[in-house]
């Protein structure tokens, strides 16, 4: 949940407010009857179905059934079965965990399918389900975090019903690109910015509690969780923090953007780490060719691969702040992932920077990357003025390595997107704007930035960076 907004050192130095971004609970689609519809709502939900509609300027066009479950039955809803895989499909478990060893994002022997399990079951407290259209609930208790989940979820509904996100979740989870993904944000980011607004229209006590019962909700879900590789987690929450402030930068220019955009919806990620490539330069991702492959590699995925995945890969062995310069000035890209004559897990990514020096950054910042991996397993190569392919294999469950610092990455183009995004409410141009919140998280940490008071010598730095971005 987002906190209030305060006044910091680094931020009345620019005089702006800085909010933190929060994150809210993970929803499930899973499979099951064709829907049917009630004809009235559970009374159990109805203010909560009046709450959603009123804070989302929007209208539900019928009621939804929302089932109450004991809490192994909601459990196995949202639970798989190992057993229920086939042979392939292990077969593909087993070289995509060998493709993100590749990438560095985890390490040893790490199995994807249960991490992913634990994921989806762990501190989920509703859903809605985007194919029999159903609202499922842990236990019959409405709690403070219960309401608070139960406003989200609705969202989804109200969604649903006005923008029909069903059916183009399913389309696009049917092409191939990364275009859903950016989806999912929105969707997920829409119904958090409205947990936000729920949360700050409740009296303080309410908030208290609310507040509370999150915190309840956190320490058992973390308990669970807590062997789960930290990408897996950061890439679990990211739709929901990245979406909350992309659409926070979108309600700049008014509530309307919001339904707008479900329109006409972000087609990168890059839309994500940085919301102002949408909403102020406009701009859409190069189309890139596939590398090719060789005589003897057999190719198992292929698809674009991203912002976020640049960051989380280079934040597994590099400095945060490196890793987000690395990949701003994302143009395109494309990925091939393959087994290779000897049978490992490998990844070729061809890539394509705004710029020939977003190119010499990225190019660096994978040199770097290479150096610090496992030996002869990982190439790079410029290709042509603006381009590069980087290529990755399997180094084996013996490797070495650690969880790396993805979440950390994440809250850092976070911290900048808001940074910003404060800027220009308090009225400085847009390109000055990003200037500032761009040199104060290459300059300073989080804490830095959002602290209350700053020494002499660091509030003097502020004043320097912001009148060189004021000009």
């Amino acid at each position: 949940m987002k906190p209030a907004f305060r006044r910091t050192a680094a931020l009345t130095c620019a005089a702006l407010l800085l909010p933190v971004a929060g994150c809210s609970l993970p929803h499930s689609t899973k499979a099951d009857a064709g829907p049917t519809f009630p004809k009235t709502w559970d009374k159990r939900v109805l203010p909560y179905v009046h709450l959603a509609s009123k804070l989302r300027h929007l209208e539900f066009t019928h009621p939804v059934t929302v089932e109450f479950q004991t809490p192994k039955e909601f459990e196995k809803e949202l639970s798989s079965d190992k057993g229920d895989l086939s042979k392939d499909d292990l077969e593909d478990l087993e070289h995509w965990t060998g493709m993100m060893r590749a990438l560095g994002l985890v390490h040893g022997d790490v199995d994807l399918f249960d991490e992913q399990d634990k994921l989806s079951t762990g501190g989920t407290l509703a859903y809605y389900s985007l194919d029999d259209k159903l609202i499922r609930v842990r236990g019959t208790r409405i709690t403070p975090a219960m309401k608070s989940t139960l406003v989200h979820e609705l969202v989804h509904v109200l969604q649903d019903q006005n923008f029909d996100s069903a059916k183009r979740s399913h389309q696009l989870a049917k092409k191939d690109d990364s275009e859903g993904l950016a989806y999912d944000a929105l969707v997920e980011g829409d119904a958090s910015r409205i947990q936000t607004k729920y949360a700050a229209q409740l009296t303080p006590e309410q908030r208290r509690a609310l507040h509370r019962d999150e915190a309840r909700q956190y320490r058992g879900a973390k308990k669970s969780i807590k062997d789960v590789p930290e990408v897996l987690r950061t890439m679990q929450g990211a739709p929901y923090t990245l979406g909350e402030a992309l659409l926070d930068v979108a309600t700049l220019d008014g509530k309307d953007e919001v339904d707008k955009l479900f329109r006409r919806p972000p087609t990168t990620e890059e839309n994500l780490l940085d919301p102002f490539t949408l909403t102020w330069d406009g701009q859409k991702a190069v189309k890139v060719d596939k590398p090719e492959l060789s005589k003897g590699e057999k190719e198992f995925d292929s698809n674009t691969f991203e912002s976020t995945g640049w960051l989380f890969t280079l934040a597994a062995r590099l400095p945060v702040r490196q890793a987000l310069t690395a990949t701003d000035g994302w143009g395109g890209d494309r990925y091939v992932a393959y087994t290779n004559a000897s049978g490992k897990s490998c990844v070729d990514i061809r890539y394509v920077g705004d710029t020939a020096r977003d190119a010499d950054e990225l190019h660096t910042a994978l040199t770097e990357w290479i150096r610090r991996g496992p030996k002869g397993v990982a190439t790079v190569s410029r290709e042509g003025h603006k381009g590069l392919l980087f290529s990755s294999c399997d180094p084996g469950t013996a490797a070495k390595g650690d969880d790396g610092h993805s979440d950390a990455a994440l809250n850092l183009a976070l911290e900048r997107t808001y940074v910003t995004r404060s800027l220009i409410k308090d009225h400085w141009p847009h390109d000055a704007a990003r200037c500032y919140g761009t040199a104060l998280v290459e300059h300073f940490t989080p804490a830095q930035i959002q602290a209350d008071t700053a020494s002499p010598a660091t509030m003097a730095e502020f004043r320097r960076l912001a009148r060189g971005c004021a000009g």
